[in-house]
């Protein structure tokens, strides 16, 4: 069996951010269709290496041969003789890489024969007799079938499948977390504006209601108040269209990871100037050949090449030698002829030698569509470091211009801020209108918007320069375990 399983070290309590990844990773359909595909990997390197085991085999079979020969006795008339013959073999066969198999076998015969001539031992006429065997046979490939490499060709291909399949958990993990992360941004962003709406309604229903008071103390015209009915109107409209976005981005956060997100916390400590800083520190020029992505792709091309040896092998003429010793022993019980088997007149000697020439050019036709195939895959791993370097590029700029317009925007929202409260001094004083108070309040709130998008772009361009760097899964605090090796140089997780 293969286990994917998450390992959280024994930190802090983490984040709720944290916490929705943890539990939605387990949930996802995609992860467990990989595990189901990694167990079928596992059973085809068990299946490949198979082909190299010791092979115990067992025979049991049945012949009845009837013929017809002159009879000596009676003249121009034929005597019908039949002969059967049960037979059980045990043998051992052992395949090599270098293309040479060695048998070992063992073979008893139990024979009945009406033939008045047939004598299991000499000089002694029997209708039932037993034959005992013993074996050993070599065939070694000369041509075809000669490289170890063509050989285990299939082992190493389901090799290459098992760490590839293993790569894939990662890769979909990485893929997973990254969308639940968004998901979760725009939750939190969602939230994050919607809790300015209410913070701007509020404001403006308590101006509404010390303006009512100065239109009774005589102070304020009554049509000032039109003013601020209307803005209060259309906050309410604002805040309706911010709750249901968020009720909206939480609903789809929620089928995400398969459960009821109620609320989520703002991740302010994803906008300190060390995060952003330590993602700007990295080198602008990189090397993406430890890249997950990049690893994948490699695997595939890999396992285009191992498919190629065989058929390049195919296309060679067949030559074989085969050697054969046996040594059989006869006797009307079968203990007599195992007695016999030491008889050196009844051992034989044999050597053959095969030769195949394969005239149709399917290999040669299939060996040019892999190379074709190999070819393609090595250009698409030249494109993919082109890509993920243009990427990187691409969403270090963002950072940094989302880092100054950070530093402006907080700049921004504290001058608004004094300017909107000396707005409402002046207004106090007689020295400004409602109306110009209502307008720096609504530029205010608009900055202060603008600066909770800002933030929230940066921790998205943080998620994603983790996952183009292949650090989520340790930003997270997870751990991917994939299940135990499968033979040799298959169960490391780089």
């Amino acid at each position: 069996m293969v286990g994917v399983g998450l390992i959280t070290p024994a930190v802090a309590e983490p984040l709720r951010l944290e916490m929705v990844v943890r539990q939605g990773l387990k949930r996802q359909s995609s992860i467990k269709a990989k595990k189901f595909e990694l167990q079928g990997a596992q059973a085809g390197v068990r299946a490949a290496q198979n082909l190299f085991a010791l092979q115990l085999n067992g025979t049991l079979d049945l012949s009845d041969d009837l013929v017809t020969i002159p009879n000596p006795l009676e003249m121009g008339r034929r005597t019908g003789i039949e002969t059967q013959r049960y037979g059980a073999e045990l043998g051992l066969s052992q395949a090599l890489k270098w293309g040479t198999v060695l048998g070992f076998g063992i073979r008893q015969n139990q024979i009945q024969t009406t033939n008045p001539f047939r004598n299991c031992v000499p000089g002694i006429i029997s209708e039932q007799c037993y034959e005992s065997t013993l074996s050993l046979r070599l065939n070694q490939a000369l041509l075809r079938g000669r490289s170890a490499q063509a050989n285990t060709s299939e082992l190493t291909s389901a090799r290459q499948e098992l760490r590839l399949k293993q790569l894939q958990i990662h890769l979909e993990s990485k893929r997973e977390i990254q969308t639940i992360a968004s998901l979760y941004l725009q939750v939190s962003l969602a939230e994050a504006q919607l809790t300015l709406e209410k913070e701007q309604l509020a404001l403006l229903e308590k101006q509404i209601k010390d303006a009512k008071e100065r239109v009774k103390l005589g102070v304020l015209a009554p049509s000032e108040i039109f003013s601020l009915t209307a803005n209060e109107a259309q906050k309410k409209q604002s805040l309706a269209r911010a709750r249901g976005q968020a009720n909206e981005a939480r609903q789809l956060l929620s089928q995400k990871v398969a459960q009821d997100i109620q609320e989520v916390a703002y991740p302010t400590d994803w906008f300190n100037q060390a995060r952003i800083s330590e993602a700007l520190a990295y080198p602008i020029k990189r090397s993406w050949t430890e890249s997950i992505e990049s690893k994948v792709l490699k695997l595939m091309t890999a396992q285009l090449k191992s498919r190629l040896l065989p058929l390049e092998d195919a296309q060679r003429a067949k030559l074989d030698l085969g050697l054969v010793w046996s040594q059989s022993g006869l006797g009307e019980a079968l203990s007599d002829a195992l007695k016999a088997l030491p008889d050196n007149e009844s051992r034989f000697y044999g050597i053959s030698l095969s030769y195949t020439q394969t005239l149709s050019g399917r290999a040669e036709a299939q060996s040019a569509q892999l190379k074709a195939q190999i070819q393609a895959q090595q250009a698409s791993e030249l494109k993919l470091h082109e890509d993920l370097q243009q990427r990187w590029s691409k969403l270090r700029q963002q950072l940094k211009l989302k880092q100054e317009l950070l530093e402006l925007s907080n700049e921004a929202v504290i001058a608004m801020q004094k300017s909107a409260q000396a707005s409402e001094e002046r207004f106090k004083a007689g020295r400004s209108t409602l109306f110009e108070v209502l307008d720096q309040q609504n530029r205010t709130f608009a900055t202060q918007t603008q600066g909770v998008a800002i933030k929230h772009e940066i921790a998205q361009t943080l998620i994603e320069i983790w996952a183009l760097n292949d650090e989520l899964l340790q930003r997270f605090g997870l751990e991917i375990q994939v299940g135990k090796p499968v033979g040799k140089q298959v169960g490391r997780n780089e």
